[in-house]
């Protein structure tokens, strides 16, 4: 492991513990991560749990990619999300 990953996983841990304070900025971070496969393996569904999470906590900007990702995702992937969101961080 070199040390800019080193480096990441401590960002990602800052990232998580913030959405453990309801930090819904933390939360749309983690979504557009997950959406682009930025730092993180792509993954539409934790992306698209990730941003209902912070729309849930009020950010408008997060409910509007959930909405635009949303009309991607077949019935059985926004179940996936929910359950994703139910178990939380």
């Amino acid at each position: 492991v070199g040390p800019s990953w080193t480096a990441f996983a401590r960002v990602l841990s800052v990232y998580l513990k913030a959405t453990e304070r309801s930090d819904a900025n933390a939360m749309i971070q983690l979504g557009e991560w997950h959406l682009t496969g930025q730092f993180t393996p792509q993954d539409s569904v934790a992306a698209y749990s990730w941003f209902d999470r912070a729309a849930n906590l009020g950010a408008s900007t997060a409910g509007e990619k959930r909405d635009a990702l949303k009309a991607q995702l077949r019935p059985e992937q926004l179940e996936q999300a929910a359950k994703l969101h139910a178990t939380g961080p």
